[in-house]
């Protein structure tokens, strides 16, 4: 990335949070940095709460040491995922580097062991492993170790951030990546009309491949979020989309658009899809209760 790294300002997640009360019920609290090194995490988990809305976050827990595990356990917080490339020392030390396997594989271990012993439901707590080319013999392995741990074992799709970068794409398995490369067909992506991402600076993006902010659509410390949401940047993106035009740096390179064709049943086929999903994730829930 070039863009510059820094916090989001809690005033400024605030007024956020202020603003979109009532429209969603569930934001993630994380965007390609380390949440853990915030150091107003909590409150900006008690403020989701306060407004009635759910908060998730994704850390790669190297430093969710057992302080932090108390500070997440202790919070209001909804769901985490707690990322682990690998199911053995040498696959995690070579996807990630500078890490190390013993310190993170412990410190998953002691929360999960925490989360026990004080007996919290919440966070949900997912323990998810990419899919990739270094990864695919590990995955049985992977669900296995975990299984009877954690809440949830994800076995993550790659994601290449839109297909932006080659060093990137190519950690991708082989054959899933042909599978994407060719997958026939390209619709207008919803994300344009369902989900926005701002970065720690208030730059308003429309989807987490945007990493560098090349199609920033406004800014939370300018302008309102109605005022972005319904603003002439965006209604030229969708209407880009709609016309299937995926020219914009972002997207004319994307394999992870999401879309799907019209078809004779719409929009009720979109419906039944969302209630099978609701059911699968009722059904998930109640295997977590018994």
């Amino acid at each position: 990335m070039k863009r510059e790294i820094g916090f989001m300002d809690f005033d400024l997640f605030r007024n956020i949070i202020k603003q979109i009360k009532g429209y969603t019920d569930f934001v993630w609290l994380h965007f390609l940095g380390e949440p853990l090194f915030h150091p107003q995490l909590e409150r900006f988990i008690d403020y989701c709460s306060e407004n009635n809305i759910k908060a998730g976050l994704s850390t790669n827990a190297t430093i969710l040491d057992n302080e932090k595990a108390l500070m997440i356990l202790n919070s209001k917080l909804d769901r985490i995922t707690l990322s682990l490339d690998g199911s053995k020392k040498e696959t995690y030390e070579k996807i990630r580097e500078n890490s190390d396997w013993d310190t993170t594989y412990n410190n998953i271990i002691n929360f999960l062991k925490l989360k026990k012993k004080i007996n919290k439901k919440n966070p949900i707590t997912q323990v998810q492993i990419i899919r990739m080319e270094e990864t695919k013999d590990e995955l049985d392995t992977f669900k296995k170790q975990w299984e009877n741990l954690a809440d949830e074992v994800l076995i993550s799709p790659f994601y290449t951030w839109g297909n932006q970068i080659e060093e990137i794409v190519v950690k991708m398995e082989k054959q899933e990546r042909l599978i994407r490369l060719y997958r026939k067909g390209r619709y207008p992506c919803m994300v344009f009309w369902k989900r926005g991402v701002i970065h720690w600076n208030g730059d308003f993006v429309p989807c987490c491949a945007d990493s560098d902010g090349i199609m920033v659509l406004g800014n939370c410390c300018k302008q309102k979020l109605e005022d972005i949401w319904n603003s002439v940047a965006i209604k030229r993106a969708r209407e880009e989309q709609s016309k299937d035009n995926y020219n914009s740096p972002l997207c004319k390179n994307c394999v992870e658009w999401c879309g799907a064709e019209k078809d004779i049943f719409y929009p009720f086929s979109r419906i039944l899809k969302k209630l099978i999903i609701l059911g699968r994730d009722l059904e998930n829930a109640i295997k977590r209760r018994i």
